[in-house]
């Protein structure tokens, strides 16, 4: 929350000073979800955030990964984000999953598209709704066909 000291006071002090503290228990909205991980707990949702923090962290994992294996299957299979209904939400099926969750979207169509001309991305129908996977699937045979299945650190040099 805000308090008075974090917004100030007014010009030549025309109002008395603000004494009423932050209390989360007593705010309109009571299922509001804090983000303290992603913003140091200075910012309150009106809806839950969590899923959205579980996939930066899989990004996360994903970078930091040990090896390119390790990185493969977090990319894969998940390893922090949840749905609601408790399924595994996967960094490859927010992108295989793409154009039922996006058709319509009209920079979304205009992408896959254009990337539908490009034959190693396409389907039959020169669409490319999941380019997203195909390319990020590229990069991991790419890494593992030149550097093996090494570390991060190893593959820079």
């Amino acid at each position: 929350g805000i308090s008075c000291s974090d917004v100030g006071s007014y010009k030549e002090q025309a109002m008395p000073a603000c004494t009423t503290s932050f209390n989360a228990s007593i705010q309109p909205y009571t299922d509001v979800i804090r983000v303290n991980r992603l913003i140091s707990d200075r910012y309150m949702t009106l809806t839950d955030q969590t899923n959205f923090a579980n996939i930066l962290d899989d990004i996360r994992d994903v970078v930091n990964a040990p090896t390119v294996a390790v990185s493969k299957e977090i990319f894969e299979r998940g390893k922090n984000a949840y749905d609601a209904n408790g399924t595994v939400l996967t960094l490859a099926s927010l992108s295989i999953n793409a154009a039922s969750r996006m058709g319509g979207n009209k920079y979304f169509d205009a992408i896959q598209s254009t990337l539908g001309l490009v034959p190693a991305l396409s389907n039959n129908n020169s669409m490319a709704p999941d380019f997203a996977y195909k390319i990020i699937s590229d990069v991991f045979s790419e890494l593992t066909d030149t550097y093996g299945d090494t570390s991060d650190d190893a593959m820079a040099g």
